[in-house]
Formats: C-alpha cells, sequence, structure tokens
C-alpha cells in the first residue's frame, strides 16, 4: 500500500508542477541548449504575445542586442556560466508592439554534463525602463544645471568630505574636481575658518544649531594660489539613506564688494568734500575718508607749489590711537620734494601710483626715523590729477605690512582724478573771490561813477554814483528804474543800446548823455556799457564820467582858439594887404600903360582902325580878371568860416568830386581811382565846404603830373572810433620837405597865389580836424585830411 501511494505521489508531480507552471504571475520561457522555445507558461504567452513553440527565442529580440544574447547562451553551452545575471532586452510582440523584458535564466545539464534546457524568467520591464530613462533624465538635467550654472556648486557629507564640484567651482578655486573630491571642504577655507569648519558641522548635527545652513552669509574663500576672496554662500541639507548630504552654493562677490567699497570711498569723498568750503578745510576730512574706508592708519596731502617746482605738505589724518601723529605732521611741515625726490616726488616724476609693503625696506624714504616711532610699516602714494597733469600726491600709511591690492589701487586712482577737479575747482573759486574783491575795491575807488543795470533797475552803485546822482546812500538808488535817472531826451537812444548789449554787440563805447540827479539838476555825462552774466542772468555795467567840467574846459578853449584864429586872422589880413599893394602895383602899372597906348593911338589919328588896340585891350582885361580871382581868394581868406553841418555820406561824396575831374585827368592819360570801404561811416561836416577841400587837393595833384601816364588816388579808412582819413595821392615830383604848403602865399607853381592850401587848412580846421602832407614812394605827394565823424563839437 505504501508502494501504491508512492508510485501515485510520483504521478501527482509532474501534474503538481505543470499546475505550478501555468498558474505562475511570472512568465516563465523554456528552452533548449540552442534557444529554440519548447515551453511557455499563460504568462509568458500575455507578456510575449503567443510566442510559438519550437522557434527561436531570440528572434524577435532587437537586432543589435542579438549577439548579446546569443553570447551569453553560449556561455551556458560552454560551461562557463550555469545561470545569466539579470540584464534587460527589447522584445517585438506579433501585434508589433515593443516591450522592454528582464531576463535571468539557468541551465539543467545531464549526468555527461551537457545542456538539457535552458529556463528564462521573463519579467516585463517596460514601466521600470521608463522610470530608469527619466531618473536618468534627470539626473543628466540636473548636471546640466549642476555643471554650466554660473555659481560654484559643491556638496559635501557629514564628515565635510567634498563629494561633488562643479565647472564653476574650479574656475573659482583654482582646483580640478578630481583633485577635491573625496577631499576635506576645509581645503577652500583661510584660517580661522578652517581649523572651525568639521566642528560647525558636528555641532549641527548634534545640536540642530544652524549657522549657515538654510540661512546664507558673506565668508572669505581661499583660492589654490593663497588668494583669499569674498563669497556669498547659500547651504542646504538633504537626507539619503546613507546620511545628511550638504549643498553649498557659492558666488564670488569680490566685483560687488570693490563697487561697494567703491561707491562707500566715493560718497564719503564726495561728502567730505561737498561739506567744505575750502581746501584747507577739505583735506583732513577726504583724508579721513579715505583711510577709514581703505583701512590706511595715517593720510597726507602734498601740492606741487607752482613757483619753486616742489612737493608742499598741505594737511594730515591720522588714527586717534596713534600718539606721535604731531611729531610726524611737525617732521612732515619741513620738507619739499623735488620731482624724482623721496617717495612724493617719485610718484610727482612718474605719475604713477607707489606702494611699499615695508618702507623699512626703502631707501628713498626720508622720513624713516619718525614713522619708525609712530609704528608705520607699508605706504602708498598715488597722484592728484587736474586735466592730465600731476597736481599733488597723496600718501597713505599702515601700521602693518599690506600686499599691493590692485582693486584698491583702481578705486584710489579714480578719487585722485576727483580730488584734483575739486582743489583746481576750490583754488579757481578762492581765485574768483579775492579777483571779485579786487573787483569791489577797484569799483569803490573808480573816479567814475559805476552802476550795474539788472531787468532795467539799479542793482548796483558805487560810492561815485551816489555822489553823481546826488543821492544820501546806495538805498535811494538801489532798485529805482534805470530810465528815471536819464533825461528823457536819451531814452528811446538808451533802450536802443541794451538792446544791442542784450542782443549783440556785448559793448558799446563812451556816449555823451545826459542824466537828471534826484534833486532835478541835470548833469552832462559820457557814458559806456557792457554785458556781463552774474548768477541771476544778464546784467549791464554802467561806466559814467561827469563832463560838465570837460566840456567847460573845452568851451573855454574854444573860446582861446577862435581868438588865436581871429588874430591869427588879423595878421593875415595884414599880410594881404601889403601883398594887395605888392601884387596889385604892378597890374595896375600894366593896366595903365595900356590905356595911355591906347589914348595916345586914338589922339594921333582919329580914323585909325580898332584892331590896333585890341591887344592891349586883350592885356587890360586878362590883367583885370586875374585882379578879381586875387581879390576873391583874400576875401575867401579873411572870411570867417561857418559851418553847415549835416550828416555826408562820405563814399558818395567823394565820387561826385572824383566825376568833376575824371574828364581833366583822362584829358591828361591820369588814372584817377577812389577807394572807400562800404561799411566807411557817415561823418557830421559842411559838405559845399567839403568839396572845396578836397577839389583843390584833386586839382593839385593833376596838376602836379601835368601829364600822363600818372595816377591819383584818393582813399579813405576809419582811423579810430572817433576819426576818419582820406588821403590824396599821387605820382607826381612831389613837394621838397623845404616847402611850408600850408604857409601863406607859400607856393610851387609859378602863377600860383599861394592861398589854395592855406584855404585848405582853414576850412579843415574849421571842422576841428587836422591835415598834413608826405612824400610817397618812389615819388608824389599824399596829402591826409582826418575829420571827426560825428562833427566838430560831436
Amino acid at each position: 500500500m505504501t508502494q501504491q501511494r508512492s508510485s501515485q505521489d510520483a504521478q501527482a508531480k509532474p501534474e503538481r508542477y505543470r499546475e505550478l507552471f501555468e498558474l505562475a504571475p511570472d512568465a516563465y520561457v523554456v528552452t533548449d541548449a540552442h534557444g529554440v522555445v519548447r515551453e511557455a507558461n499563460r504568462a509568458a504567452h500575455v507578456l510575449l504575445g503567443d510566442h510559438p513553440i519550437g522557434t527561436a527565442f531570440d528572434a524577435r529580440i532587437a537586432a543589435d542586442q542579438r549577439l548579446s544574447f546569443q553570447a551569453r547562451l553560449g556561455d551556458l553551452q560552454a560551461g562557463r556560466a550555469e545561470q545569466l545575471k539579470e540584464w534587460v532586452v527589447s522584445y517585438a510582440r506579433p501585434d508589433d508592439k515593443s516591450v522592454e523584458i528582464s531576463l535571468t535564466a539557468n541551465v539543467r545539464r545531464d549526468s555527461a554534463g551537457q545542456v538539457v534546457e535552458v529556463r528564462w524568467l521573463l519579467r516585463d520591464a517596460t514601466q521600470r525602463k521608463r522610470v530608469a530613462d527619466m531618473l536618468y533624465d534627470v539626473a543628466a538635467r540636473a548636471r546640466a544645471i549642476v555643471e554650466t550654472a554660473v555659481d560654484a556648486i559643491i556638496t559635501i557629507d557629514a564628515h565635510g568630505i567634498i563629494q561633488s564640484f562643479n565647472t564653476a567651482a574650479e574656475r573659482m578655486f583654482g582646483y580640478r574636481a578630481d583633485e577635491v573630491v573625496g577631499q576635506n571642504v576645509n581645503l577652500l577655507m583661510p584660517a580661522p575658518d578652517r581649523e572651525r569648519h568639521d566642528e560647525y558641522v558636528t555641532r549641527y548635527l548634534r545640536t540642530g544649531e544652524k549657522r549657515i545652513i538654510g540661512i546664507g552669509r558673506e565668508v572669505v574663500g581661499l583660492h589654490r594660489n593663497g588668494r583669499m576672496f569674498p563669497i556669498g554662500l547659500a547651504v542646504s541639507e538633504t537626507r539619503l539613506r546613507d546620511g545628511p548630504l550638504f549643498t553649498g552654493i557659492v558666488r564670488d562677490i569680490s566685483e560687488r564688494k570693490r563697487h561697494e567699497q567703491r561707491q562707500a570711498a566715493q560718497y564719503a569723498v564726495t561728502h567730505a568734500l561737498a561739506e567744505s568750503a575750502t581746501v584747507v578745510e577739505a583735506i583732513p576730512r577726504l583724508l579721513r575718508a579715505i583711510c577709514e574706508c581703505g583701512g590706511w592708519h595715517v593720510g597726507e596731502m602734498w601740492q606741487v607749489d607752482r613757483e619753486s617746482q616742489r612737493l608742499r605738505w598741505c594737511g594730515m589724518w591720522h588714527d586717534p590711537s596713534l600718539g606721535a601723529a604731531a611729531a610726524f605732521a611737525d617732521s612732515s611741515r619741513s620738507w619739499a620734494f623735488a620731482r624724482g625726490d623721496g617717495v612724493p616726488g617719485q610718484v610727482w616724476a612718474s605719475g604713477r601710483a607707489c606702494w611699499l609693503t615695508d618702507i623699512a625696506a626703502q631707501e628713498s624714504f626720508v622720513r624713516l626715523p619718525v614713522a619708525h616711532r609712530l609704528g608705520l610699516r607699508a605706504a602708498l602714494g598715488l597722484p592728484i590729477r587736474q586735466a592730465g597733469a600731476v597736481t599733488g600726491v597723496l600718501l597713505f600709511f599702515s601700521t602693518e605690512e599690506r600686499e599691493p591690492d590692485h582693486d584698491l589701487l583702481d578705486l584710489l586712482e579714480s578719487l585722485g582724478s576727483q580730488i584734483g577737479d575739486f582743489v583746481a575747482r576750490k583754488r579757481s573759486e578762492e581765485a574768483l573771490e579775492q579777483s571779485k574783491d579786487r573787483y569791489r575795491r577797484l569799483v569803490d575807488l573808480s573816479p567814475d561813477a559805476i552802476l550795474v543795470n539788472k531787468d532795467g533797475r539799479i542793482a548796483f552803485v558805487n560810492n561815485v554814483g551816489v555822489r553823481l546822482f546826488g543821492a544820501h546812500g546806495v538805498d535811494e538808488l538801489l532798485g529805482r528804474p534805470v530810465l528815471d535817472l536819464f533825461h528823457r531826451n536819451y531814452h528811446a537812444a538808451i533802450e536802443q543800446r541794451i538792446q544791442q548789449l542784450l542782443h549783440g554787440s556785448g559793448a558799446v563805447p563812451f556816449i555823451e548823455e545826459r542824466i537828471v540827479r534826484l534833486d532835478g539838476k541835470p548833469v552832462d555825462v559820457e557814458v559806456a556799457a557792457a554785458t556781463f552774466s552774474d548768477d541771476g542772468g544778464p546784467a549791464i555795467q554802467v561806466v559814467l564820467r561827469d563832463i560838465t567840467e570837460r566840456k567847460r574846459a573845452a568851451a573855454q578853449l574854444l573860446e582861446l582858439e577862435q581868438l588865436a584864429q581871429q588874430r591869427e586872422r588879423l595878421a593875415d589880413i595884414g599880410a594881404i594887404t601889403a601883398q594887395i599893394v605888392h601884387d596889385l602895383g604892378n597890374p595896375l602899372a600894366a593896366v595903365s600903360m595900356h590905356a595911355q597906348l591906347i589914348l595916345r593911338r586914338a589922339q594921333r589919328s582919329s580914323d585909325q582902325p580898332l584892331s590896333s588896340i585890341l591887344k592891349p585891350a586883350d592885356r587890360i582885361v586878362a590883367e583885370v580878371h586875374r585882379l578879381g580871382a586875387l581879390i576873391k581868394e583874400f576875401m575867401e581868406f579873411s572870411r570867417e568860416q561857418r559851418l553847415d553841418l549835416k550828416p555826408v555820406n562820405l563814399g558818395r561824396f567823394l565820387a561826385s568830386v572824383v566825376e568833376l575831374w575824371r574828364p581833366l585827368a583822362s584829358a591828361r592819360a591820369i588814372d584817377l581811382a577812389l577807394s572807400v570801404p562800404a561799411d566807411i561811416p557817415t561823418v557830421v561836416a559842411d559838405d559845399e565846404k567839403l568839396h572845396r577841400v578836397f577839389e583843390n587837393l584833386i586839382k593839385n595833384a593833376v596838376e602836379a603830373i601835368e601829364q600822363g601816364p600818372g595816377r591819383v588816388e584818393i582813399a579813405a579808412s576809419v582811423l579810430d572810433e572817433e576819426r576818419v582819413r582820406v588821403s590824396v595821392s599821387d605820382t607826381g615830383p612831389g613837394v621838397s620837405e623845404s616847402v611850408e604848403v600850408f604857409r601863406l602865399f607859400e607856393t610851387t607853381k609859378p602863377q600860383g597865389s599861394g592861398l589854395g592850401l592855406a584855404i585848405v587848412k582853414q576850412l579843415v580846421s574849421a571842422h576841428r580836424g587836422g591835415i598834413g602832407f608826405a612824400a610817397a614812394r618812389p615819388h608824389g605827394a599824399i596829402f591826409h585830411v582826418d575829420l571827426r565823424i560825428r562833427g566838430p563839437f560831436g
């Protein structure tokens, strides 16, 4: 019975195995040693889509994975492996769907060790593959973000050991990732943070006390080359299965710190300069601002003395903790550095900053003993520039040795230019104030009245002006309309001159006007004006000169001149009378002789023809005409010259005179030329008398040449603001220097009377002008007539 039960159990085992094989949730496939499918359970048919029995298992595996499948199957066949570890392949189902299958396998061998069958366990890995791919993509993106991040990203474990180190961290700290991964992160920290970091991490893990995690702070990083630099550090914590992971995001804030330092220094310097009214007041303030921003203990300023060409000490600031600073200042005051001498002179000569790490090692530092007593070690010299030139030197000292800081140098050099501009501006302002003070003194001491016209009212008047206008004080005049103090007849002209000043000329010369004093008394004045600008806009400075005494003296002088002219005329009349006696004697004798001749001829024969007496009669007529012309000139000279003054356009006037003489000049082959500038001013004169003046001069010039070729030129020009000159030149034989051409009866002509140029001089003198002559080159003569533009009384 026991054997029967054993036989029944043996028959039941394959059935149970088959049942378990078919009902297993995992897919199972059995192949022979060559990979041909012999069995597949229900789950396998569901997963693979009814893979046909008797076909190669790898027939539907992706083509690029078949070689790997066959190689692994070969390892099983050759006995190099008894089972295959899990790997994933892509399987193409009959319905064209692709699934990812996880494969593991083991073998069953016969007694001879040959592979009888291969048993494959298959699991659907599609979802797992998708998740794995997603995780891979996430990790790849994370790596890309970390590696391309501008900020350094460093991860460490609970022991401070670096786990990752991105590209930005490599650039920032100078290490490659493979050099620091596995090292303690304190490698990137200067003392004392290096020694304390592990303690910070341990305390946090033990107590949860946060000093930086989740907070962020500014600390100092250490570059591979030993350079320290400021960084912004933010640390976060991630809990992993094997412990916490700390991620640090590090940003180099050197540029921001430089900018902040620059801004702070510039603000401090600007604030110090803005609060200072003078350079002397500004020096200690700006030195203190720079020292406190840059960490210096003593600051000095040296300025170039232009006269001696030496640098002279002009101010200092020092840290209050330095007790011997007064001795250092006294020592500095006694020094004057030439270009190239000492540290200040070297900075002046080179125009560049000079950084001394230890002044004890510098032979050029001549103040070393007193600097030692003060405990000074390092020094920095900077040029002060203005418009590109070095105008001074800034010196800063520290009680510690300091290595050159190029960022600080750049900052301070820019401040040196700002300080140079400030000093130059303040010097200019001080010079301007001194100039204003001198101007005020000059105005107060001026013998002329000076006032300032601002918007038509008096804004300033000096003491002479107060007296001129008859006021008791300045307050009586300030704010008054300017026109109220001038005679109404001049108001229109004054307003016109004001418009000229404000919109064009900028200055007008002296012109005569009349003011009215506060007591109503009129006063003749000369007035000149010019525009200038002050803080309130354009203004007009007016200078007034009382000409009452001058006009009185001029009137007296004119009276004396007229009296002298009368006396001179009486003397000339006496001379004329004597000359008349002489000049009329000969013509009268000739007239008498020819008259007697006519009478005798008539008495001898009454029937004698008249033709015999015509020649003596013509001679009588000619002599009478000559006597008449001579008497006319005598009468012209002896007559008092009264002027009919009117504006004369000099260009048109001279052209009319020249045209009268052009026919005669052309007939004698003489070139008669006129040269008058277009802007020649109009003159006030008697045009009829001027016509006789220039007619006489042109006539003399033409007659001097007598017969051409020759040239007579009439040219006009402006001598100055008050006079014009008209010149008449010829290319004739000239006039001997011994001849006094303007003296009465002086002549170079055989038949001349000697009265023409004397009358010309008299007419010019009546206009209060001048006349003269000179030799022309290479030959000829030139006469100059100077006329007053505003007339004889202008």
